[in-house]
């Protein structure tokens, strides 16, 4: 049997019965539990999604945001921006972020709560929170099996699981637009590339994309491969041997420092779009010269080849290629945001 006391103005629990006991708690229950363990030390959270109440709530019961550990998935569109900042993204390595969690798990020393959604600010009445969810968890005692069970199963979640950093901010804003949207999605075509983007950039962690239309002259290439030499960027061998195709000239310095290592050239120098995985191999920043080489094998890992078909994307995606190239669009150093701007064509 478990009591639910008051001592110094917390709540605390007292279990009668072997450590290992577990505890299954609803409604006003599962809040008080909740509030007594965050208000713990050594606080650590796995949430899937994550609201700003949440947030909220936690510095109001004093907890130390910069010293708690917390998981969560802003994959699920469910962790908005405003809270994801006020935890102190993306500055915050005690932030992390895994694309495959679907718990929600609060450890302390005062104890672990699994089950329970984000009822930190929820007043219950008669076993409903105040925005009328049905709240149900299981507590643990803290040194219980369980206990130690789950707090083994954090470690492993948080070492695995990436700092949310600008990228995946910026990610989180995307999906959190793309959620309250979702009623105005537009239809997925079949085989384009740029709805594959739209629905999941995830996808393309680490590439970017970059429109271009513009046919340079042997001159214009020549030059540029003289002052990449000039510059000792490389030897001129190696300069030489570069396709004249992966060559990417009279760029702003801004725009060279920028570019995605991994990239996927959209080209469309009239109405025939093409599509280019490309690799970079060097850049010369003050010349505004990229050197690239395709890269073939990049779409095959990043996306199963049996559904995709490059040549339906290429007949896909034109008009709205066209439409970005002559907005003047054509950089995108990530997935992300070539998401959001196709997102608000």
């Amino acid at each position: 049997m478990m009591f639910l006391q008051r001592k110094q103005e917390e709540f605390y629990f007292e279990i009668e019965g072997p450590i290992s006991m577990g505890i299954f708690l609803t409604g006003n229950e599962v809040s008080r539990a909740l509030h007594d363990i965050v208000a713990g030390h050594d606080l650590r959270c796995a949430v899937s999604f994550w609201k700003y109440s949440a947030t909220v709530a936690l510095r109001k019961a004093g907890t130390d945001i910069n010293r708690t550990r917390i998981v969560c998935n802003i994959s699920t569109g469910e962790c908005t921006p405003e809270a994801l900042l006020e935890l102190g993204a993306p500055h915050n390595n005690n932030l992390r972020y895994h694309s495959n969690l679907s718990a929600n798990v609060w450890v302390s020393d005062r104890g672990a709560l699994v089950g329970a959604a984000t009822p930190l600010d929820l007043a219950t009445e008669k076993g409903r929170s105040k925005n009328g969810i049905l709240e149900a968890a299981t507590y643990h005692r803290a040194n219980s099996s369980a206990w130690r069970a789950a707090a083994e199963w954090f470690d492993r979640l948080y070492n695995g699981a990436r700092p949310l950093d600008v990228e995946l901010l910026e990610l989180a804003r995307f999906k959190c637009s793309l959620k309250s949207r979702v009623s105005e999605w537009r239809q997925p075509q079949n085989g384009s590339l740029l709805d594959l983007v739209l629905d999941d950039p995830e996808i393309f962690n680490g590439v970017g994309f970059v429109i271009t239309s513009r046919l340079t002259t042997e001159k214009e290439r020549s030059s540029a491969r003289q002052g990449a030499t000039e510059a000792g960027v490389a030897p001129q061998d190696v300069i030489d041997a570069f396709p004249s195709d992966g060559i990417f000239l009279g760029r702003d310095r801004s725009d060279v420092l920028l570019w995605p290592r991994s990239f996927i050239e959209l080209w469309l120098p009239n109405n025939v779009l093409k599509v280019f995985p490309r690799t970079v191999c060097t850049v010369d920043p003050d010349g505004g010269t990229i050197f690239t080489r395709r890269a073939p094998r990049l779409l095959a890992g990043l996306l199963p080849t049996a559904s995709f078909d490059i040549h339906t994307a290429q007949r896909t995606d034109t008009a709205r290629i066209h439409l970005l190239r002559d907005l003047g669009l054509g950089l995108f150093p990530t997935a992300i945001k070539f998401a959001q701007t196709i997102s608000a064509l």
